[in-house]
């Protein structure tokens, strides 16, 4: 027995499998858009261990989501201009509102609370 804070601090990937079988990878798959992720990801248990590939910048947008709570729309790059000064690339439409269920929200930050704490005490995570 562990608690489930500790077991997802410490990445027992076996806790997180059993965790998606219980709830459902549907809802593992809309918690995830819920927080910004746009990439389709695969319906299969395997995807709650990152078996699915995001960019880099849906995940941090992900990860910045669940630490503060507030989706922010991501700027790396706003606007390309080609040699001629013509717009080649341009993000002025932005992305759309996207809203957390503030539970869900709840659970995934005490779970990085958890990983923080376990780093914190040079404990494996």
């Amino acid at each position: 027995m562990i608690p489930l804070r500790e077991a997802l601090a410490e990445s027992r990937n076996a806790v997180a499998i059993w965790i998606t079988t219980q709830i459902g990878i549907e809802s593992v798959l809309q918690t995830s858009r819920s927080l910004g992720l746009r990439t389709a990801l695969q319906p299969y248990a395997s995807t709650a261990l990152g078996a699915s590939e995001v960019s880099l910048l849906e995940l941090a947008n992900a990860y910045r989501t669940m630490s503060s709570g507030i989706f922010a729309e991501p700027h790396v790059i706003q606007r390309i201009l080609g040699e001629s000064g013509k717009v080649v690339l341009d993000n002025e439409d932005g992305w759309p509102q996207i809203n957390v269920d503030d539970n869900a929200l709840v659970l995934i930050q005490e779970g990085l609370r958890g990983l923080c704490a376990c780093r914190a005490h040079g404990t494996r995570a």
